[in-house]
């Protein structure tokens, strides 16, 4: 005798209008061989709300078999497909067509998929046996993910409350309590089995049974939509080659409705691409109205808080709306085309509004973009584009629109940027060097005027002098056009070849390089990799890694970064602590670069009267030199590294830990280099470098015995 039929409180669910009595008293009987799943399971929210449009869930992928009566029309309505329709997939990045435009303010991309693997429940039928195994399965896969992939896993069950409280700063954490999730079944035995994964840079995360057993997630600040997807690409492929070695099993695909979900709404690709992006224009026109065209475009606008959270500023959450029916690649083309579109009309709409151009938020609110750009200025040089590669001020000034720790926040997209914008550069660049308005920088490379070294004896493992350099026709890496920054490269391949003697060496192209290559120039830390957030969100990672490479002579003492952080970065470097032998190399080799790209390019290295040596980065105007030892300083650590900042302050030094400007440091090694680049020559910072080092160790030995002192106090 079959159960009684339901009363579906959802009387306007796709769920009522196919979960006919006939259908019900032929299906309800039913149990799936995976996990025991029932119709009356599949349909509980729409048997317990009143506000659902689908209302089903299906426990695993018998049931979409099972009740197929039910599934089959609500899926053909919901995702608008044919009976007899298949699913392609497509996630070949190479298939894309541009990108979201540079000038859009875009805050973040992210990009997610769900996976299901095969033999086990989903999410509102799975055993907790089943849940386990997933788990249990998915610890082993992910310590199998290589590169830029590799990270830790953090498991709900007994997570610290540390890892817990930095999870939910990163917006990392996904947590019980969705009334939906828990009436489909989603929820039983919270947390055991579920868990979060993320790599190091915090770009590429799965969580582990969620609303599906697997949600795997690319994401980063900025608008590069390509190489969110291509991670996103990667990291499903590595995953699932993961689970194929530790299970022998594979993701659920089905021909006809794609990759396996819990939620029918998601079958196909199981893809939201998405990115927050500021449409102010919009706003004042009114929801309704983004809404209405957003359909036209085939995307789906959302507040920044989640598809319920609702919506503050003028900020969107801009999405693909389909997910069955597309592959991969027409979805995310749609979404950049869509945005693209979106932005486009809403400059109309701003100046239909009178609100044209509209000033973007700043996050670091404490940055001097945030002091200097004003909004009479804004709206004085928000529309000037620079002459070499038609930069803009809303591109100058995008790290400090979408990071909130910015101290600058302002690149050069070319040298005509610190002309074009003055009335924002020089301010800032004058309060951040501490130089006067009519300042004048001078250079001076002569090695013979500095007087003395780092002392005989020094524990000084290392030294290394490396400056920036600009051909001046083309642009800056944040204005660079793909075609300008080939050409430097081409420029600097010649140019290299040409270098004699000590300096001569090989070029090393990071498009098309050999692992073993690859590996080399790792192992030497001679390799510039992707991934800075700043970087990427100023725009100097476009096109990665093309037109790009590394340049060193064979005792590896020299070497040069093309189209980097600037067009070159120029370095000298060797073992222990003599700072003139470094700098004259380096001098000897400045000069010879500069002759050989002017034999190429007819252009010399971009040079202010007033600001030196022209950079992307402000900070680094004038001579753009960073002179830096590595040094032991033991008694320096015990004082402290406040203690030890303080003086380096006084001295006109600077002192990071030896795994870089944000890498922390261990043990008692630091890394101390000049503090100043603009106002001062390359000589004066050498020898402020070479001075402050000597009376720093000096100090060092009193520390010393101080803290011995401490420790036997009748010492004497």
């Amino acid at each position: 005798m079959a159960a009684p039929f339901p009363d579906i409180k959802s009387k306007h669910s796709l769920v009522a209008k196919y979960v006919t009595k006939e259908r019900w008293d032929k299906l309800c009987g039913i149990q799936t061989k995976t996990s025991g799943f029932t119709l009356a399971k599949a349909i509980a929210c729409a048997v317990h709300f009143d506000n659902q449009h689908c209302g089903i869930y299906a426990g695993d992928w018998d049931s979409y078999k099972d009740f197929a009566e039910v599934f089959d029309p609500i899926i053909q309505e919901y995702h608008g497909i044919q009976p007899g329709a298949k699913h392609t997939s497509n996630m070949n990045v190479k298939e894309i067509n541009g990108n979201i435009d540079m000038e859009i303010p875009v805050h973040s991309v992210r990009i997610r998929v769900g996976r299901s693997i095969d033999g086990f429940g989903l999410s509102p039928g799975i055993t907790k046996a089943q849940r386990l195994g997933v788990e249990e399965l998915m610890k082993k896969a992910f310590k199998q993910l290589p590169g830029d992939l590799s990270g830790n896993y953090y498991p709900l069950m007994g997570m610290s409350e540390t890892i817990r409280q930095k999870l939910v700063d990163d917006h990392f954490l996904f947590m019980s309590g969705d009334p939906n999730l828990q009436v489909a079944g989603m929820e039983r035995d919270w947390p055991e089995g579920r868990g979060i994964y993320h790599n190091k840079d915090k770009t590429f995360l799965v969580w582990v049974n969620e609303e599906d057993q697997l949600r795997i997630i690319s994401m980063e600040m900025g608008g590069d939509v390509r190489g969110v997807f291509e991670r996103l690409a990667r990291g499903i492929k590595a995953v699932e080659a993961s689970v194929i070695n530790e299970s022998s099993k594979r993701f659920a695909v089905d021909p006809k409705y794609g990759f396996i979900h819990s939620c029918p709404t998601n079958l196909g690709t199981g893809m939201r691409a998405s990115v927050h992006v500021d449409l102010p224009g919009w706003t004042k026109e009114g929801l309704p109205a983004l809404q209405r065209r957003a359909e036209e475009l085939k995307v789906q606008p959302r507040g920044t808080r989640g598809e319920s959270g609702g919506q503050t500023g003028c900020t969107y959450d801009i999405s693909n709306k389909h997910r069955l029916g597309y592959s991969e690649v027409q979805l995310v083309q749609c979404m950049i085309d869509g945005v693209n579109t979106l932005f486009r009309e809403d400059i109309e709409l701003q100046k239909k509004h009178k609100i044209y151009p509209a000033m973007p938020e700043m996050k670091s609110k404490h940055s001097l973009v945030a002091r200097y750009v004003t909004p009479k200025l804004w709206k004085k040089l928000a529309e000037k584009k620079t002459a070499t590669s038609g930069f803009t001020l809303a591109r100058a000034i995008a790290c400090a629109t979408k990071f909130s720790n910015q101290h600058c926040g302002i690149y050069a997209g070319d040298c005509d940027s610190y002309k074009d914008f003055a009335e924002v550069f020089d301010p800032i660049i004058q309060e951040y060097h501490g130089i006067k308005p009519n300042a004048v920088h001078t250079s001076d490379m002569d090695v013979f005027h500095i007087k003395g070294n780092i002392l005989g004896g020094l524990p000084v493992h290392s030294c290394r002098i490396r400056v920036g350099r600009n051909i001046g026709i083309f642009g800056l890496s944040p204005g660079i056009t793909k075609e300008q920054r080939v050409n430097v490269e081409t420029v600097a391949r010649n140019a290299l070849r040409r270098l004699k003697g000590d300096l001569a060496g090989m070029y090393y192209p990071l498009q098309g390089m050999a692992e073993g290559v690859r590996q080399q120039l790792v192992d030497d830390h001679f390799l510039f990799m992707s991934g800075d957030p700043n970087l990427k969100v100023a725009g100097m990672e476009r096109d990665w890694p093309e037109g790009r490479g590394i340049f060193h002579n064979k005792d590896k003492t020299f070497l040069c970064w093309v189209n980097e952080e600037d067009q070159f970065r120029i370095i000298s470097m060797q073992e222990g602590g003599d700072v003139r032998a470094v700098f004259e190399r380096l001098a000897r080799g400045i000069k010879a670069v500069e002759e050989s790209v002017k034999m190429e390019s007819k252009s010399e290295f971009a040079f202010d009267p007033k600001y030196g040596y022209i950079h992307s980065c402000p900070t680094n105007l004038g001579t753009g030199m960073r002179a830096s030892v590595h040094i032991d300083l033991p008694g320096w650590t015990l004082e402290g590294l406040p203690a030890l900042q303080k003086r380096c302050e006084e001295l006109g030094l600077q002192p990071r830990g030896t795994r870089g400007e944000s890498g922390g440091h261990s043990g008692f090694t630091y890394d101390i280099s000049n503090k100043h680049r603009l106002g001062y020559t390359e000589v004066q910072l050498a020898q402020a470098m070479i001075d402050g080092v000597n009376r720093l160790y000096a100090a060092d030995l009193v520390l010393l015995m101080k803290h011995e002192h401490k420790k036997t106090p009748g010492l004497m």
